[in-house]
């Protein structure tokens, strides 16, 4: 398992932050079926299965859906290892979600368009998509390198968020026995705008709101959108 994986929780639970997605859920969502895309090692899938919602829980990546899985057993929660470009259920859901800027794990508008095209296939008619990117603001904010040093279950880690071009540049070091390994990603920071064109190409219809409560596009870290899909 890489270090990123084991250390996940404790590098980036925010037990505050899940309630709030939690609220949105309930706020936005329709009917009880769900799907959530990216859903990571399940801090937000648990709050969902206990709302009620029967769940369908996804990720890319195998080892953070089994801690998710391992996590939430007894749950009823269903789960597979899913790429959100290019998914296909049997099923169509009432509310799909994609929290915590996962869709900035996308490359480009071609993936991003993949994703919205199959949350499209895969919606029962008035279903909602729930989802959300990180502002353009978030560029500016680490056009200094941002670093965060600490121990982690008694490893030494270092944390480093730069902004290279219209990406945010993830770095991890860790130091378990003194051996040190590094893990990096980078995640696209999309506009707002045309996020909106595409969806609404599909024949979404989209409410905006700025970190979680604020309607509107205004000065924030995150957009979070509701995309209705219209009946046909």
């Amino acid at each position: 398992m890489s270090n990123l994986a084991k250390y996940y929780d404790a590098l980036v639970k925010d037990e505050a932050a899940s309630l709030l997605w939690l609220a949105f859920t309930k706020t936005h969502a329709t009917g009880s079926s769900l799907l959530e895309l990216a859903a990571g090692t399940g801090e937000i899938t648990r709050l969902l299965a206990y709302s009620d919602y029967h769940v369908h829980a996804s990720d890319i990546d195998e080892e953070i859906l089994a801690i998710n899985q391992k996590k939430n057993e007894g749950l009823g929660i269903e789960f597979s290892i899913t790429d959100m470009r290019s998914f296909s259920f049997d099923t169509k859901f009432d509310t799909i979600v994609c929290y915590c800027d996962s869709v900035n794990y996308l490359e480009d508008e071609k993936e991003v368009k993949a994703l919205f095209s199959h949350v499209d296939q895969h919606l029962k008619d008035s279903g909602v998509f729930l989802f959300d990117i990180h502002s353009r603001e978030r560029l500016e904010e680490f056009q200094e390198p941002f670093i965060e040093e600490g121990y982690v279950d008694g490893v030494a880690y270092q944390w480093m968020i730069e902004t290279a071009g219209n990406r945010l540049y993830h770095h991890f070091s860790f130091w378990e026995n003194e051996i040190p390994s590094e893990e990096s990603f980078y995640q696209t920071v999309f506009n707002i705008e045309d996020i909106r064109l595409y969806l609404e190409e599909l024949g979404f219809s989209i409410t905006i709101f700025t970190d979680f409560l604020e309607k509107g596009i205004k000065s924030g870290e995150r957009y979070c959108i509701v995309a209705r899909r219209e009946k046909r």
